[in-house]
């Protein structure tokens, strides 16, 4: 339970050069990193940090981890944005900040990490449209947005991750029709578009086996 919290991140965790894994779980915040850490945790692939308590904004520092394979940031009480500099991570194959009060835009740097298979930045406060780019992601098998303040239409260029088996963006503030080219999408399991009242689709997606408009 996040009330038995009582330490910070120590700062000598950020110098572990052969760690290849760091998890860590119910720390508190803020978040420091100091400048230079990606050229002390250079063997470090994945990193996972979960249930901490007001971790603050990203430190820019993070994204100089580039070997980082996958990075899971969930329910840590982070706030600010999600900065462009994320697209440094071009290793990235799972990136998940869900359960955050991260907000402003998503940015378009995220169609750099083309060997993501699973993004959820869901249940934050982002808002503004989802960026064309994020339709570069082509191995994509698990996109989740989710729970936020999004806006605008569902971009026709999402309809190239043909990998695609869950899609989930639920509880948002899209509108207009949803793409016709999203019948392509054969390998959709799940599709949730519920809680966007300005939505409608013109098609059925009969292989979903559970679909929510």
């Amino acid at each position: 339970m996040k009330e038995a919290m009582h330490y910070k991140i120590p700062a000598a965790f950020w110098e572990l050069k052969t760690v290849e894994s760091l998890k860590l779980k119910m720390f508190l915040g803020p978040l420091e990193i100091s400048t230079g850490v990606g050229g002390k945790m250079i063997a470090l692939t994945k990193l996972t940090l979960k249930e901490c308590d007001k971790l603050g904004p990203i430190p820019s520092a993070l994204w100089e981890l580039v070997g980082l394979t996958e990075l899971t940031l969930e329910e840590c009480g982070l706030t600010g944005i999600l900065d462009s500099e994320i697209g440094n991570l071009v290793r990235l194959r799972c990136l998940n900040v869900a359960e955050n009060n991260l907000e402003g835009s998503i940015p378009s740097e995220l169609g750099l990490l083309t060997d993501l298979e699973e993004l959820d930045l869901g249940s934050n406060m982002f808002s503004g449209v989802i960026p064309a780019s994020v339709g570069s992601l082509i191995n994509l098998t698990s996109l989740s947005l989710e729970y936020n303040r999004l806006s605008g239409s569902i971009p026709a260029e999402l309809s190239n991750l043909v990998r695609l088996s869950k899609l989930y963006l639920s509880e948002n503030k899209l509108k207009g029709e949803v793409p016709l080219e999203f019948q392509h999408l054969v390998n959709l399991e799940v599709i949730n578009l519920s809680g966007n009242p300005g939505l409608c689709c013109a098609f059925q997606f009969p292989d979903s086996g559970r679909a929510y408009l």
